[in-house]
């Protein structure tokens, strides 16, 4: 999905695009059933597309537990993904294309 994509060409391109919520100000929240979670090395727990007026504008990515769980050694396992937010951005904008600033 790219910026300012309607949701009628998104939905042509992706399927299983479906509403996941509404909010009182006319945007509109969607997430992909069969969405692959992982952009560059950070894995996500859900990817939601908000669309305004039927326009594309904003992408949250949500990881509700950065840690996958602790070995007996204390030692923090999936903390790799992490270190990923580095090299986030040009990851996104290859995907979305450029963010406006």
């Amino acid at each position: 999905i790219k910026w300012d994509m309607k949701i009628e060409d998104a939905q042509k391109i992706y399927p299983d695009l479906s509403i996941n919520d509404k909010y009182s100000d006319g945007r509109v929240a969607y997430i992909r059933q069969q969405e692959n979670k992982k952009i560059s090395d950070v894995e996500f727990d859900e990817i939601r597309y908000l669309f305004k007026e039927n326009s594309f504008f904003k992408v949250i990515a949500k990881i509700e537990r950065p840690f996958r769980s602790i070995s007996k050694e204390g030692i923090l396992e999936g903390f790799k993904p992490m270190r990923g937010f580095l090299s986030l951005r040009p990851n996104i904008e290859a995907k979305y294309g450029p963010v406006s600033e």
